[in-house]
């Protein structure tokens, strides 16, 4: 039942594609015949690209090579459909919403990513910031970030307009890059005082009620750290909870104190979003 609800949901967002198909099985076969991959296209565009509704369709994920194959029985001309597209070199795979769902039902909803549209340079009167979200790539128990890079508009309060922006969550764009929300639903930022190299963040009691566990919860201050020390200005940062230092924050009662700040996390806890036209690492 699972599975014949996941290809229904592949099925219903795409619809037939014009060209008639190259290869040919008996009527009523509920198998797909493979095509040789000399008569496959080489790369066709994302856009636009559909199957049919309440059609069986039959995938194949080359990672490496960054090409997914799609297949599906065509009754009309008794032949089956093969489609090979390029969804790491093609804008368009990515957003496109049916391709993408495609994509992402092959590689377990979480291997395939989307990519950002970022300038070389910020434009005039912005200022290009990171922001630490969650990466939803990431299978493991480490619960890895992910840096997106964002051009807001310039002000002298940088920091608190940067924490701003994070607090309210990742753009569309940047999620189908595979960004998540890292503060708690309610958050907001009360303040912001930066004083040789230590900046205190006062925040509103509903960022300490993410109601995770110790690994997500450390996750989501790491964030706030790597999206304040971004800045040449500040070394390390402090917490307020509605305008008073704690003893612990968090439902698992974290330390951030004079003498375990918030630091700058390590390499290997976080991955950049990729650029789109760059080289995939």
């Amino acid at each position: 039942m699972r599975r014949f609800r996941s290809v229904l949901l592949i099925a219903i967002a795409f619809a037939a594609c014009d060209s008639e198909p190259p290869s040919v099985v008996p009527k009523g076969s509920a198998s797909i015949t493979p095509t040789p991959t000399s008569s496959l296209p080489k790369v066709v565009s994302c856009s636009g690209l559909r199957v049919p509704f309440n059609r069986e369709v039959n995938t194949n994920l080359d990672r490496e090579g960054g090409l997914l194959t799609y297949s599906y029985y065509v009754p009309r001309f008794e032949r089956d459909r093969h489609v090979t597209i390029r969804y790491r070199d093609d804008v368009s795979c990515r957003r496109n919403p049916g391709t993408r769902r495609l994509i992402q039902h092959v590689g377990a909803g979480r291997e395939i990513v989307g990519c950002l549209d970022v300038p070389e340079q910020p434009p005039a009167g912005m200022t290009r910031v990171e922001l630490w979200f969650g990466d939803s790539t990431d299978q493991s128990a480490r619960a890895r970030s992910l840096i997106v890079y964002r051009d807001i508009p310039k002000t002298e309060a940088i920091a608190a307009a940067t924490l701003r922006a994070w607090i309210d969550g990742p753009t569309n764009d940047e999620e189908e890059a595979g960004a998540y929300a890292s503060a708690p639903e309610g958050t907001e930022l009360l303040g912001v005082e930066v004083d040789t190299g230590t900046a205190i963040v006062d925040l509103n009691s509903k960022f300490e009620r993410a109601g995770l566990g110790t690994t997500y919860e450390g996750a989501i201050l790491e964030r706030l750290a790597g999206t304040l020390t971004q800045f040449n200005t500040i070394d390390r940062g402090l917490l307020m909870i509605e305008g008073r230092f704690k003893e612990a924050y968090m439902g698992h009662g974290f330390i951030v104190d004079e003498n375990h700040p918030l630091l700058r996390p390590e390499r290997r806890r976080y991955r950049v979003a990729p650029i789109c036209g760059e080289e995939r690492t």
